[in-house]
């Protein structure tokens, strides 16, 4: 969204300005046509949409730089760190406390150019040079050595060294909530429904008009636009996480849940990522062990202390016990709870069991370039139907994380596009009953195959609790399966590692996503590591 920032003596060139963008299909907001004329709220209205926008066009005149209000609201975009295109209207001396704000934008002379055709163009190549740098530069980061350094300092500092999992000798800013005893191995995909509280959660009837609240949302603004339309299903509903239960010993039992939106997921939740993003931007460079910077940074990071309004400072007691507690909630926040697997096989020609692992592909959202273990994904409602209505039945029958991951076993491992949310059906049509569900659903009940909860995964930098889960197959003629990646993996490659040889792959490890590390070091605490290295 462009936020047009003008005198109201120019109002008529600047809607006509706000026409001509508007018409490469890139939305404009304009006090004259879109604030609301009640004079109480107009002010904060207008400073609302000024924090949503990706860039401000400042319409530059005599009028403009006589203006405190345009002067105030430049100020405002500069220390926010908007794109700023500055558009000189008139040729005449910009006065040099515009000059302080603008100096470091590229100028364009609107006025020196004959019609609005070949102005626009310039407005096009501008605002989408503007995308382009601020994606390249979020990706270049985001990937870098130094950001994850970054994100592990803050974390340790901000939860505290019992928040931490030690996995193949490094430590990871992960929360591990291991599986009860009490849960055995599943001999059906559906086994595993009963550690969801259907009873007290809210899995209701659903309708997509009740979570558009995101739309406007500053920070689901500004992270959409970096990247770019790469979340393809914004309004799929899922089941966001109300409350993980724990026995005395602190093992999972059950977990309850509400439905919501994909994209009410990545504003209150993937956005941390951003919000971290952010911080480094600016305290990078700093010590942030330096008690002063620290206070500075911690009190930056204001979506995470949201979520965490209700826990007492590190420093009192009871911080632990409190943190646990708001970790195991979905609080102030709309989580999607998200589902992953170990798939290990046995290998005939090898002779050995393998896992499967990918490196995930630049197309993905969230951690492109990292390695992992699939299928992993949204624990997501994907039978949907036409006309965006869920019924009650639809929403229960989903309410499995064992048809969940399973489904995400077809698209990630067979590359299966009919489980992408593309059609109706219920699970019983058009899951339990596909023939290569049916061979997976033979072999759990023969014993030529096992299906075990491991129990869930917290990354302390993105906050979103993982079902874990591993399916091991003995039959050594299922390794022959000829297995597809889909888009989401680079080079469309699967990977298959004996388990006795991975955690020797220090070119993974390196690089490997801290869910997929945490589900690895639950499934070697779980016995089945030695189980398998013993057979």
């Amino acid at each position: 969204m462009v936020f047009v920032s003008y005198s109201s003596k120019n109002s008529e060139r600047a809607l006509q300005l706000v026409g001509l963008i508007e018409t490469i299909g890139i939305k404009c907001w304009i006090s004259d046509r879109d604030l609301p004329r009640d004079h109480s709220s107009w002010a904060d209205e207008l400073m609302k949409m000024l924090s949503c926008a990706d860039t401000v066009l400042l319409v530059l005149t005599h009028d403009s730089a006589a203006s405190g209000e345009v002067l105030n609201e430049i100020s405002r975009a500069s220390a926010d760190g908007k794109n700023i295109i500055p558009l000189i209207e008139e040729d005449f001396d910009i006065p040099d406390k515009f000059k302080y704000f603008i100096s470091k934008y590229e100028w364009i002379p609107s006025y020196r150019y004959n019609d609005d055709t070949e102005l626009l163009n310039i407005l096009r190549k501008r605002l989408l040079e503007n995308t382009n740098l601020d994606r390249e530069r979020f990706w270049k980061v985001t990937t870098s050595k130094e950001f994850k350094f970054f994100c592990d300092t803050v974390m340790k500092l901000y939860y505290g060294e019992s928040f931490f999992t030690l996995i193949n000798g490094m430590e990871y800013p992960v929360y591990c909530v291991e599986a009860s005893p009490l849960i055995k191995k599943a001999s059906s995909l559906n086994d595993f429904d009963s550690i969801c509280d259907y009873d007290n959660s809210d899995i209701s009837d659903f309708e997509i008009g009740e979570h558009q609240d995101y739309v406007n949302n500053k920070w689901f603004s500004e992270y959409n636009r970096i990247l770019e339309g790469r979340i393809r299903y914004p309004d799929r509903p899922g089941y966001m996480l109300d409350e993980i239960r724990t026995d005395k010993e602190g093992k999972f039992v059950s977990l309850t849940a509400h439905v919501g939106t994909y994209a009410e997921n990545v504003y209150s939740t993937h956005v941390l990522e951003y919000e971290m993003y952010r911080a480094f931007l600016e305290f990078g460079d700093k010590d942030v062990h330096d008690r002063e910077t620290w206070e500075k940074l911690r009190n930056s990071l204001t979506i995470r202390n949201n979520i965490h309004q209700d826990v007492c400072a590190r420093e009192d007691a009871g911080f632990d016990a409190q943190m646990a507690s708001s970790l195991l909630k979905g609080k102030w926040r709309d989580t999607l709870l998200s589902v992953q697997m170990l798939v290990i096989l046995f290998s005939d020609r090898k002779q050995q069991y393998e896992v499967k692992c990918v490196q995930r592909s630049n197309l993905v959202a969230v951690k492109p370039g990292v390695y992992q273990f699939i299928p992993a994904g949204g624990f997501e409602i994907l039978n949907d139907s036409d006309d965006d209505d869920y019924d009650d039945i639809e929403l229960e029958e989903n309410f499995s994380p064992g048809c969940a991951v399973f489904r995400e076993y077809l698209e990630e491992m067979f590359n299966a596009p009919e489980f992408e949310g593309r059609g109706n059906g219920s699970i019983e049509d058009r899951l339990l009953k596909d023939p290569r569900i049916m061979e997976i659903e033979n072999m759990l009940r023969e014993g030529a195959a096992e299906f075990h909860f491991l129990g869930s995964t917290l990354e302390l930098a993105g906050l979103r609790h993982e079902l874990s889960f591993a399916f091991i197959v003995h039959d050594g003629k299922y390794s022959n399966t000829r297995l597809i990646a889909n888009e989401e993996c680079k080079k469309g490659k699967i990977i298959s590692i004996g388990i006795s040889e991975f955690e020797g792959k220090h070119s993974i490890w390196e690089n490997l996503h801290a869910p997929s590390a945490s589900m690895w070091e639950m499934f070697k605490r779980s016995g089945l590591y030695d189980y398998l290295n013993n057979k």
